[in-house]
């Protein structure tokens, strides 16, 4: 999975593109040869070959895909939007929070986002979700650390 490509389409275009509002979980910024972030890796990160038993902390206490909004970036007051062949995966480092920006998981959904988890079930996670447990513990996949998602 490739990293994270966002685009600023005024009026309509790049629509021939396809958008897409979903990312692969990463963990904490998914794998890059730091052993103290790389503990935290998620499921999907560059050239990830993550088999399902590799999920030591729990299938239905990992994150496996997440909403994302792309935000906007100033000093273009655009509105950002991911194309689906460039999205791949985001991590959790920006946590989450109202006023989306472009790298992080967000919705339009009021104070919640909405992800799937390992098992195949969706759950909405609040935007005031403790940051340690949203960052580091509920998208690392052997951590040690089985964080039950509320």
């Amino acid at each position: 999975m490739g990293t994270i490509s966002r685009g600023i389409f005024p009026d309509g275009e790049g629509d021939s593109l396809g958008r897409t509002n979903y990312f692969g979980v990463a963990g904490f910024s998914g794998y890059i040869d730091q052993p103290s972030y790389d503990f935290f890796r998620g499921v999907f990160y560059n050239r990830s070959q993550t088999d399902f038993r590799d999920i030591a902390d729990g299938s239905s206490n990992t994150l496996l895909f997440g909403e994302a909004m792309g935000g906007s970036l100033p000093p273009t007051n655009g509105s950002g939007s991911y194309a689906w062949i460039g999205a791949g995966t985001m991590g959790m480092g920006y946590g989450l929070d109202e006023e989306s920006e472009w790298c992080q998981f967000s919705s339009h959904h009021p104070g919640i986002v909405q992800f799937c988890l390992a098992d195949g079930s969706v759950r909405q996670i609040s935007i005031t979700i403790d940051d340690d447990t949203f960052r580091f513990y509920s998208g690392a996949i052997a951590d040690g650390q089985t964080v039950q998602i509320p």
